[in-house]
């Protein structure tokens, strides 16, 4: 019998056995061999033995081996590694990018800039109304170079100010707007314009307990390991304070930690609205999560008592809820309640003396409810009784329904240590995204988010963020590069809405077919005759499209969306009119309205909103789409806005 004979009898049941080990499986999947092809290659292996070794070593593997041992597995693999990366290099490779892209386990070496620096960071814990954020922005104005970081468009203005106000020239930099201040050292802006690649002397990061938000976290995690600062202050509530240590760890960095308590103490209003909302006071808040219950709520307090109201929810612009704040804490003003959504929770300083929840549930996705997290309700009702307003004594928190106060009683009481953010938020790095699709030929975006999404490798002290919005405009946009498309996933535009998603996929169609950009331009004389709220309805849609616009004049190449100046004197018109249609509503409406959906017939040349070029968008007659209409009609109409 030959030695080819006998090899082939004798060891292929070691070559079995080699193929089914553990660590055989491990050691290759280390150098980037897939569990596919180290399957599919394994017979090629075996003849590539049977013929492409020198006669010695088969004369070995023939006679002298005849048991599966430690050994003889080395002795393999010095074989089969070698072959592999010599025959099957492109799959290789192609492997390699894909591995590479979707490990995510160690997010903190993204940053070498940040990790070549021994950072020394700060976590400020407390509630509202401790003066954690004060404190840590003392250190931003004695420092020759700082950066702050907000949740909020409103919270990096409020920054801007306090430290301009204070002699420290500071710019401010959102995903819409730009204020460049000659010869400052300091930028105010939105957590996720952080500029990762420059030097700060102090950064402050603000409601670190973001980190978890299942939208946004990712930005929260981008800031706390990639920003190169000297000194960084993390400032929130302490429920975020294990997870960060955690991070701590895995960067190698010191952490030090100050607790703060509430300047005065929160408690408890049992007693409630007995008499329902005509028992409201001078300094209350309520606080409703839908713009029908707010101005329901608003118009029933304005008829039943003398008090007139403010109101302030997330679609407003950040310009129009500050002018909202200025009415409701000026004594003089005449405006002495408030009623607003959770967007109250963070960024404004108000006079409120007490914050009365019309319900404990949030409306989610669909028709579903959710009660609001322990942070939530911590963080809402300790806008009560603030430091610097006239009731700073103490503050109060209550229910409009008394069966709510138990929940809200338990909330309050939880103890910090209770709450626990327990993983951040991630997602890839552009490079990581291109490096993917590199291995994916012929793939969509919306193919390679979705793998990310589905395979990606994460550590237990991260998740990957909700990209479903990213995926539903990725999905249509395919004829962009890669890394537009990419950046228009990212776009501040809530494409639920099919007004808005119009408007992006309008944008974007423009942009792909190489025209020029110009920012639409609303007639709002033609929203006179409408119902005040009507009005308001569509002028806080006009803002939202500008806004998108601006968003994307700043990431696109600056000769295709031009007119920055122009569309930032649109919108400062469009928010004076907000300003004033808020000034009409008070006090001009009976409790129990409900926005109607009908609309007065429009004029001959009333369905345009120009895009300065003189091209017509078809629109519903007020200058935006409607929505309405299905994807079909669009498509056939030739109308993406």
């Amino acid at each position: 019998m030959s030695i080819a004979v006998r090899f082939h009898e004798r060891y292929s049941k070691l070559l079995q056995q080699f193929a089914k080990s553990p660590s055989v499986r491990e050691t290759a999947l280390k150098q980037y061999i897939s569990e596919e092809l180290f399957k599919r290659t394994m017979e090629l292996f075996k003849r590539f033995l049977s013929r492409g070794v020198d006669a010695r070593t088969t004369e070995y593997l023939a006679h002298h081996v005849p048991t599966y041992t430690p050994q003889y597995e080395s002795l393999l693999l010095s074989y089969y590694l070698p072959y592999m990366r010599e025959e099957h290099a492109a799959e290789i490779l192609l492997y390699t990018q894909k591995s590479t892209s979707l490990d995510l386990r160690e997010p903190h070496t993204w940053y070498p800039f940040a990790r070549a620096l021994k950072r020394k960071i700060i976590y400020h814990a407390g509630p509202t109304n401790s003066g954690k954020t004060y404190n840590a922005l003392q250190a931003l104005k004695t420092c020759e170079t700082g950066l702050y970081c907000g949740p909020l468009r409103l919270l990096a203005l409020e920054a801007y100010d306090t430290l301009n106000a204070a002699g420290v020239w500071c710019s401010l930099m959102t995903g819409e707007e730009q204020r460049e201040v000659p010869g400052a050292g300091h930028i105010a802006c939105t957590v996720e314009m952080a500029p990762i690649n420059r030097r700060w002397d102090v950064a402050v990061v603000d409601e670190i307990q973001m980190l978890g938000d299942e939208s946004r976290g990712s930005a929260w995690t981008r800031a706390v390991l990639g920003l190169p600062a000297n000194e960084l202050h993390l400032c929130g509530d302490g429920s975020s304070l294990e997870l960060v240590k955690t991070l701590c760890r895995a960067t190698g960095e010191d952490l030090q930690v100050i607790q703060y308590d509430r300047f005065c103490p929160l408690n408890i209003d049992f007693e409630g609205l007995p008499g329902g909302l005509s028992d409201v006071k001078a300094g209350d808040c309520i606080v409703a999560f839908s713009k029908k219950a707010i101005f329901n709520i608003k118009a029933e307090i304005e008829f039943r008592t003398p008090h007139k109201v403010c109101v302030i929810y997330g679609q407003l612009p950040p310009e129009t809820r500050r002018h909202q704040a200025r009415l409701f804490n000026d004594t003089d003003s005449g405006y002495d309640v408030l009623v607003a959504s959770d967007a109250v929770g963070m960024g404004l300083n108000l006079n409120i003396r007490r914050v009365v929840f019309h319900s404990l549930n949030k409306p989610g996705r669909g028709f579903t409810y959710s009660p609001l997290s322990v942070s939530a309700v911590k963080q809402i009702a300790g806008r009560a009784g603030r430091r610097s307003s006239q009731y700073n004594a103490f503050g109060l928190a209550t229910c409009a329904n008394p069966r709510d106060l138990a929940s809200l009683k338990e909330s309050l009481d939880t103890p910090m240590q209770a709450m626990i953010t327990p993983r951040a938020g991630l997602q890839p790095e552009y490079e990581q995204v291109e490096l993917l699709a590199m291995s994916m030929p012929g793939a969509s975006l919306k193919e390679v988010l979705e793998r990310f999404a589905s395979d990606s490798r994460l550590d237990g002290s991260f998740f990957f963020c909700d990209l479903e919005d990213s995926l539903a405009v990725a999905e249509t946009l395919d004829q962009l590069t890669l890394k537009e498309r990419y950046q228009l996933c990212l776009a501040p535009a809530n494409i639920s809405r099919d007004i808005m998603r119009d408007w992006l996929l309008f944008f974007a169609t423009q942009y792909a077919a190489g025209t020029t950009v110009f920012h639409p331009t609303f007639d709002m004389a033609q929203l006179q005759p409408l119902d005040k709220l009507d009005k308001l309805f569509h002028l806080e849609q006009y803002n939202t499209v500008i806004t998108l616009w601006l968003w994307l004049s700043y990431r696109m190449p600056n000769d295709t969306f031009p007119g920055r100046s122009s569309a930032q004197a649109h919108q400062t018109c469009i928010i004076d009119a907000i300003d004033d249609t808020l000034l009409e509503l008070t006090g001009t409406r009976r409790p129990g309205f409900s926005r109607s959906r009908r609309r007065p017939p429009p004029s001959h040349n009333a369905g345009t909103g120009n895009s300065n070029d003189g091209s017509t968008i078809p629109t519903n007659g007020y200058g935006v789409s409607s929505g309405a209409r299905s994807s079909q009609q669009r498509r056939q109409s030739g109308s993406y806005a």
